[in-house]
C-alpha cells in the first residue's frame, strides 16, 4: 500500500491534479480489493488529504502489527531436540 500511495502521489504531482473528487475516485479504482478499500467505501471522504491520512494510519498499523509479530516470534523459545530427533548411527 505504501508503494501504491507513493506512485499515486508522484503521478498527481506530475499531472498537477487538483480535482479532489477525481483524485479520490482514481485512488479507489487503483486499489486492490481488501479491508481498506471497504473502509473507504463505507466511510467516504470529500477531500483527498483525508484519504491520505487514512492510508498513512493504515500503513502504520500494518507495520506495527508486523513488528510485533516478528518480535514475538524471536522471543519464543526454540524447541529442544530430543534423542528421537538425532540421526541413528549404524556401525
Amino acid at each position: 500500500m505504501k508503494e501504491y500511495l507513493n506512485r499515486f502521489n508522484a503521478l498527481t504531482v506530475r499531472l498537477q491534479m487538483h480535482d479532489e473528487e477525481m483524485m479520490i475516485v482514481a485512488f479507489e479504482q487503483g486499489m486492490t480489493v481488501g479491508p481498506f478499500i471497504g473502509s473507504l467505501i463505507r466511510n467516504p471522504t470529500k477531500m483527498f488529504y483525508e484519504v491520505h491520512e487514512r492510508v498513512v494510519t493504515h500503513i502504520e498499523v500494518e507495520e506495527d502489527v508486523l513488528r510485533k509479530n516478528d518480535s514475538s516470534r524471536s522471543r519464543q523459545p526454540k524447541p529442544k531436540k530430543s534423542s528421537q530427533d538425532r540421526p541413528l548411527w549404524v556401525h
